[in-house]
């Protein structure tokens, strides 16, 4: 049992890296540049190119140049209808929702206002909410929706699905979040701190995409920094690395939320700003 998940495991992998060099490549990719991308045997990948055909999550476009010499090359493309994701991201004064296509393009987007929220319960409603009205948008494609992912403000532990702790909302303490909307929805959930997800989405998708290295810097309810070395982002233990907004200012003297006095936080975020 456990040799058959290894392989399945490996299967996945090999799937998810091919995936991901088409939908990060600004050049269309055959089999072959995948051949050489990935160092896999040819037949390993012509296997799991068709296997992604079949699950109509790849489109094949024969190459159109006409001065090309010898024979065209195919190349590969996501296909946009193959599947769906939901993504919900939220603070203490708005919470957004889109939805995906599995070539990455926005089809839908809405957003709402939590700021007179107080308590858990009030905002995991309105995800809810908002996840409803997305399997609504999507209706008879809503069961192509392959994944729901949440980006968290404050401490998260990513591997156990929990939200740990957030200043804003009193009772934001060791929210079961990933277990919560999969009894709810039957559908995966994934987690992250909501500024590393929007770093990930300036890497992915932005002018950043071949930078191996730079900081990611966000000021909202709070300031925070992202590091990004050779390629990966360092998120740090509860996704908590980067917290610039509790560097102490000379002469500070406000209360932060953190209990100290003094913190960047208190004179940049947004929340501070407005109280001024």
């Amino acid at each position: 049992m456990q040799e058959k998940n290894l392989v399945t495991q490996r299967k996945e992998q090999k799937r998810n890296q091919i995936l991901g060099l088409i939908r990060h490549s600004r050049q269309p990719l055959s089999r072959f540049d995948i051949k050489k991308l990935t160092t896999y045997s040819m037949t390993t990948v012509i296997n799991t190119i068709q296997e992604l055909i079949r699950q109509n999550l790849l489109i094949e476009d024969a190459c159109s140049e006409n001065n090309r010499m010898g024979r065209k090359p195919v190349f590969l493309h996501l296909n946009p209808s193959g599947g769906y994701f939901i993504g919900i991201e939220f603070n203490i004064q708005k919470m957004h929702c889109v939805i995906l296509d599995f070539a990455g393009n926005v089809i839908f987007s809405r957003h709402s206002d939590t700021n007179s929220f107080t308590v858990t319960r009030e905002f995991i409603e309105q995800m809810e909410h908002h996840i409803k009205n997305c399997f609504d948008y999507l209706q008879a494609e809503k069961k192509k929706v392959l994944g729901i992912g949440i980006g968290l403000p404050g401490y998260i532990d990513m591997e156990k699905g929990i939200a740990l702790h957030y200043a804003y909302i009193k009772d934001w303490i060791a929210v079961p979040i990933i277990k919560i909307l999969e009894e709810k929805f039957k559908i995966p959930c994934f987690i992250g701190n909501n500024i590393s997800s929007m770093c990930l989405a300036f890497k992915w998708f932005g002018q950043y995409r071949q930078e191996k290295d730079f900081v990611f810097v966000s000021v909202r309810t709070g300031a925070r920094s992202i590091f990004f070395v050779n390629g990966e982002p360092y998120l740090g233990k509860n996704c908590s690395s980067g917290e610039i907004g509790h560097i102490k200012l000379a002469g500070g003297h406000k209360l932060c939320d953190c209990g100290q006095t003094g913190c960047l936080n208190t004179e940049v975020s947004d929340v501070s700003i407005y109280h001024k």
